[in-house]
């Protein structure tokens, strides 16, 4: 298969007006934007496809970062006094100490656009092709595959580089007066890799409104093109152990659950998670197994996952290694992650006390377990769980019918051994048991900055309590990042788009203060 040079870093070469290397080779899809011309045959989509996945598995993706920073954002995770140089800006959180030079931010920009022109070549090229018989079945199931990958990662995108959906539009005055504007969205590119120079383009950004409508048209092509029972086809035949590592009709289903929750369309949000919900091919794990079951590929619960092997993982870059005390073991919670849990709530499992195992490391501390296995890396990074589409339908049931939300909510915990207390009756009594249930849940898999910027805690007054600056770097000491706190939610609650991006594109405008 014919595929550019994987040396060629940056998505900024790739888009933004340097032109095209003639100079071909052979690489794995992971490292690799995908040529046109590579595209001739059923065989080469199936390899095509699976490259995306494996830039979803990449540490800088879902391998780790994007796993890793939203809980260090917020207040789930802090980084070890005794640690390397690993995500020393993101844990240090002050105003100035992420730019936009930040190499997890465009490692992640990175691999979320290389994603997508792949998956560009696959949508434009791929059904032109001749297929026959089960080739054209699969052939039709690929395409799917690719729309659903690029629905998912300009989802990342808007998470990551763009204000709140339902916030865009908070606007504020930093200290300066300086006037913010925060509805700006993804760079919306659907072609292929420029093939010559009168191809190159300059992408400006969206509107917000507009990435989502893109995510949300996306969504609904992988729909049509996947089979409806969520089947998966490997080499013209239906692959049983294909269905939960790879984007299915289900968990595209799932997907839009999430996404119709960010836009605050509930409606719809409610039905998609409820699809999800009766399809009956999941079930939430029991308390008794819970934390050993996790780590189970594709256990009951689990959706969608990315797939490690022993062949094929992220090894010292993945998110297992920086939480096991055996690898670099940097990453742990605070005690007032600990505390959260009831003592027989199963979840406290995924936390236990002991010590940094780093000389003038904490001791004792908080270990983070969800992830922890350095001796094969045999352990599927969980996107999609059953859980969350209960707690996706009970937070868009909370703003018309609190009792039916709360239902939910009462589901996943007595699945947990959670103790619940009084049901709530009002806004200001249900979203913060909403967003205490979504932090026990989903702690360390990436969700927390996000559900923070996502819902308003009514019970709180001061705007800053409901936009995740509750960030601990000790057990007991808080940053102080100084300014106003609506400043700092401009400026600290999103990652910088990369300064080599902003650089090169001089339509491509860069977040607040970055």
């Amino acid at each position: 298969m014919k595929i550019l040079k994987a040396f060629i870093p940056l998505v900024t070469i790739l888009l933004f007006g340097v032109s095209c290397s003639k100079d071909f080779t052979n690489f794995t899809p992971s490292t690799a934007i995908i040529a046109d011309s590579a595209i001739t045959s059923v065989y080469n989509v199936r390899v095509a496809v699976n490259g995306l996945y494996a830039n979803m598995a990449n540490d800088g993706y879902y391998g780790r970062t994007a796993v890793l920073l939203p809980d260090l954002m917020a207040d789930n995770v802090y980084r070890s006094l005794q640690s390397g140089a690993r995500f020393t800006g993101w844990s240090n959180q002050s105003t100035t100490s992420v730019t936009s030079s930040d190499s997890y931010a465009s490692g992640l920009w990175n691999q979320l656009y290389s994603i997508i022109i792949n998956a560009n070549t696959i949508i434009n090229k791929a059904p032109a092709l001749p297929a026959t018989g089960t080739d054209s079945l699969e052939l039709r199931q690929l395409i799917g595959e690719a729309y659903a990958a690029r629905a998912l990662a300009y989802f990342d995108l808007a998470r990551f580089f763009s204000y709140s959906y339902t916030k865009m539009n908070y606007r504020t005055v930093d200290t300066s007066g300086e006037g913010v504007t925060t509805d700006l969205g993804a760079a919306i590119v659907l072609n292929s890799y420029p093939q010559d120079m009168s191809q190159i383009v300059y992408p400006v950004r969206s509107k917000i409104t507009q990435t989502y409508t893109q995510i949300e048209s996306d969504i609904a092509s992988a729909l049509n093109f996947l089979p409806a029972k969520g089947d998966v086809m490997s080499r013209g035949q239906i692959d049983p152990t294909l269905f939960k590592i790879r984007l299915n009709a289900i968990s595209v289903t799932a997907l839009a659950a999430r996404v119709y929750l960010y836009e605050a369309k509930y409606s719809q949000a409610i039905q998609a998670a409820t699809a999800v919900i009766n399809s009956g091919r999941y079930s939430l794990l029991p308390a008794s197994t819970l934390v050993n079951d996790f780590h189970t590929k594709g256990n009951n619960e689990s959706i969608f996952e990315l797939a490690n092997t022993s062949y094929n993982n992220q090894g010292s870059n993945s998110i297992a290694y920086i939480f096991n005390q055996n690898g670099y073991g940097e990453m742990l919670a605070p005690d007032t992650m600990f505390k959260i849990y009831d003592t027989a709530d199963a979840r406290r499992g995924f936390v236990t006390l002991g010590r940094r195992n780093s000389y003038g490391g904490e001791n004792p501390c908080y270990i983070i377990n969800k992830y922890s296995n350095i001796t094969n890396y045999e352990e599927n990074i969980k996107l999609f769980r059953l859980s969350e589409m209960y707690l996706i339908r009970a937070e868009a049931l909370g703003y018309s019918n609190i009792p039916s939300g709360y239902n939910d909510i009462k589901t996943v915990a007595s699945a947990r051994n959670e103790i619940l207390g009084a049901s709530p009756t009002t806004a200001t009594t249900f979203f913060p048991l909403l967003l205490l249930e979504d932090r026990k849940e989903f702690a360390f898999e990436g969700h927390r900055m996000f559900d923070l910027n996502r819902v308003h805690d009514p019970s709180k007054s001061d705007p800053a309590t409901t936009y995740g600056f509750l960030h601990y770097n000790t057990q007991t000491k808080t940053i102080n990042r100084g300014g106003t706190m609506a400043s700092i939610y401009l400026r600290l609650s999103l990652l910088p788009i990369p300064y080599s991006e902003t650089n090169r594109n001089p339509f491509l405008i860069q977040n607040y203060k970055y």
